[in-house]
């Protein structure tokens, strides 16, 4: 009698986490990408912002769905979209960094709450560089460069090969990358890797897998991760290869290219497909309302303006009122 219970009860489990698996297949993750001041430089009003249309792309291409997390939430706003989404993305930006402005101090608590609760986080460029400097609490953990255009990447031989933001790569990809110039910078910032060396936060907690340098020939760190927090990040643009519309920036836009590109939409939006939540959706009708979903191709339930040439959303408090 007992080992029938027993085996009824593991079987229960088992049929549940099987339910879970299929639920989770099925059902898209959720990103919220931080949104930009606009002008890019405020530090005051915070009323109005913008995200790059390309971050869109590139995560519903990999089968995301997104909703903005608006610059002038209050902390606890933040904390209840946290609660209920699956991976937060920062953006590249020119922004130059004030610590006291209320942007950067939401930016520090979704990075804290990241860590806290293992939500995976991916940075980009700008957003790239700030993982690396709330990591290391040094404010000053970057020096300018001058960059822009295509560049090659050197990875890290016993290291990247090895990574989980580039698991999907072939070794053609690798090589492709360390060979030619595929790869989009457009940064005025960068950490060398004495920087990141010398900080013993970044040494503890971030694998470093690549390097590229500036137009000056100066090296700088390319790549980061943390498989138990859930932390990765690029200072090259991944979404720039298929989505950039700005023809003052050249890209590759080869076949590999793109597919390359792709492989890392898909492997970041896997990193939430794995994430459960501390909250579940109830109404995921709701939810996208109350948040705002946004998206590229299909209907949007937010008010935004749209540039076309740019592919550039914009918002503003006022629509919300």
């Amino acid at each position: 009698m007992m080992n029938q219970k027993f085996f009824i009860f593991h079987y229960l489990i088992l049929f549940i986490l099987f339910q879970i698996s299929i639920i989770r297949i099925k059902t898209k993750p959720i990103f919220g990408i931080l949104s930009l001041p606009e002008p890019i430089d405020d530090n005051t009003t915070l009323l109005n912002e913008s995200i790059d249309g390309a971050y869109i792309n590139w995560l519903e291409s990999a089968g995301a769905e997104i909703v903005p997390i608006h610059i002038w939430y209050s902390q606890q706003e933040l904390k209840e979209l946290l609660d209920q989404i699956n991976g937060v993305l920062l953006q590249g930006s020119f922004r130059l960094l004030n610590f006291t402005s209320k942007w950067e101090i939401n930016a520090r608590f979704i990075f804290n709450y990241t860590i806290e609760n293992r939500l995976p986080i991916f940075g980009i460029c700008f957003g790239f560089r700030i993982l690396n400097i709330f990591m290391s609490k040094n404010n000053s953990c970057m020096i300018r460069m001058r960059n822009h255009g295509n560049h090659k990447i050197e990875f890290i031989e016993n290291k990247t090969r090895k990574s989980t933001l580039f698991s999907l790569f072939k070794e053609k990809d690798f090589v492709s990358f360390e060979n030619n110039e595929t790869t989009v910078f457009i940064h005025r910032f960068g950490i060398t890797p004495e920087m990141f060396y010398s900080e013993k936060n970044l040494v503890d907690n971030y694998t470093l897998t690549s390097f590229s340098y500036d137009l000056d020939g100066v090296k700088f760190i390319d790549s980061i991760e943390n498989d138990n927090l859930h932390i990765y990040g690029t200072q090259f643009h991944p979404e720039k290869t298929p989505y950039l519309r700005m023809k003052k920036y050249k890209r590759n836009h080869d076949d590999d290219s793109l597919r390359r590109s792709q492989l890392l939409a898909i492997k970041v939006v896997d990193f939430g497909r794995n994430y459960l939540p501390k909250k579940v959706i109830a109404n995921r009708n709701q939810f996208k309302k109350k948040y705002h979903k946004i998206s590229t191709f299909s209907e949007n339930d937010c008010k935004y303006l749209y540039d076309k040439n740019l592919n550039m959303f914009y918002f503003s408090k006022e629509f919300y009122q």
